[in-house]
């Protein structure tokens, strides 16, 4: 097991010119929502909005919002409304204009939203919907299918369409692509073979015999939860909340690197291991690294693909559970992905009080390669098993 860990949320600089990551391939449509929800939206300036204390305490009062769509999703359907109204941090109403200015005469605070949406703080179910809008619009796309570049679907397309875009790279500057299909090749630049090949040879992309995949940058530096800059949560960092940790406990199904109990089918790759790679060779070590974090009172996240992953995150949760009865009751922690499971993992999951998320664009994307390629069609059939944990009141 290499000694990297995966830190996300950002990303560093390991090859000098050329990053690639996914993972729009992942939910087939995504980049078009994402894309029609930002098209207007200039990335260029993300400065935070600044609000005076005069709008402070107009909007602790009430409000009244109007002139453009109001999202209310009520009835779980889309539900547009002409005006909303909010009293403190409170919705009191949501419905016809008319109505919205009879219930709060004329001196209520008007907000004319001149045609832009007013919409829900919608929970994101594992879409990458905003980074898929980001990298579609500022990134190299190289995720198939294309119907504009049809010799993407093949390595030999992907390293073409990377050397064309190198052609007219500013020296210095970045190549930076994007949704290269992961179940065509590797997770990690090191696993692709090319070591310390210097990136500005163009020579380096002809020289790779997989794809590359990027999601989060490695690093061999692991910040403590008492670190000088770490504190309870929840905080304030930026415009960002902290509240919640992540740690990787195998790869990816599709690129043969989740970490299973039983081996993948015979016509694997040659360099993929029989089970797959745990990122922890021992459950006492991923449960000596989330502890001290459970502790500190962090949401604890972890990304667990295969059934042998999730043994050993269960267990884990299980026993620094039983260490601290006198953990945070409120906080609801984690297991991300859950794609190969067995019957009594969920159940054990349900007892343990946590909470799953599933990518389910992979039933769609890669589910004939899962059953035909990847795992066989026993395991393929209970990918992201979704109905199994409404049953048992996960959702």
């Amino acid at each position: 097991m290499r000694s990297h860990r995966y830190l996300g949320l950002f990303a560093i600089p390991v090859l000098q010119q050329i990053l690639v990551f996914s993972c729009s391939s992942c939910v087939p449509g995504a980049g078009h929502l994402a894309n029609w929800l930002l098209h207007d939206l200039d990335f260029r300036d993300v400065s935070p909005a600044s609000v005076s204390s005069q709008q402070v305490m107009a909007i602790e009062d009430t409000t009244v919002f109007y002139g453009g769509p109001i999202l209310t999703m009520a009835g779980d359907q889309y539900s547009p409304v002409s005006a909303l109204v909010v009293k403190g941090d409170t919705i009191i109403f949501a419905g016809e204009l008319n109505e919205a200015r009879k219930m709060t005469g004329s001196a209520t605070r008007q907000v004319f939203l001149n045609g832009r949406s007013l919409m829900p703080g919608f929970i994101e179910p594992h879409l990458h919907l905003i980074l898929t809008a980001l990298a579609d619009n500022y990134l190299l796309k190289l995720s198939p299918p294309q119907t504009t570049n049809p010799g993407i679907e093949t390595l030999d397309g992907a390293k073409s369409a990377l050397q064309d875009a190198l052609k007219n790279l500013t020296d210095g500057k970045w190549l930076v692509g994007y949704g290269y299909d992961p179940s065509r090749g590797c997770t990690t630049v090191f696993d692709a073979g090319i070591g310390t090949i210097s990136a500005g040879d163009p020579g380096l992309i002809s020289s790779l015999s997989m794809p590359l995949r990027f999601h989060s940058a490695i690093s061999n530096y692991i910040a403590k939860p008492n670190a000088s800059f770490i504190k309870t949560p929840p905080y304030m960092l930026g415009q960002a909340n902290i509240s919640a940790i992540k740690f990787w406990a195998d790869g990816s199904t599709r690129g043969f690197t989740a970490f299973l109990n039983s081996d993948y089918l015979p016509g694997r790759p040659s360099w993929a291991n029989p089970l797959g790679n745990p990122n922890y060779n021992t459950t006492i070590l991923l449960q000596e690294a989330m502890e001290p974090w459970l502790k500190r009172g962090f949401q604890l996240m972890v990304h667990a693909n295969g059934d042998g992953a999730t043994s050993q995150t269960l267990a884990a949760y299980d026993t620094i559970f039983k260490a601290n009865p006198d953990r945070n009751p409120n906080i609801r922690h984690r297991i991300e992905h859950f794609t190969v499971t067995e019957e009594e993992q969920l159940q054990t999951a349900r007892n343990l009080g946590l909470a799953v998320s599933n990518t389910i664009g992979h039933v769609n994307y890669w589910g004939s390669t899962f059953n035909d390629y990847v795992l066989g069609t026993d395991r393929a059939q209970r990918i992201d098993p979704v109905n199994s944990e409404e049953t048992l009141g996960f959702i």
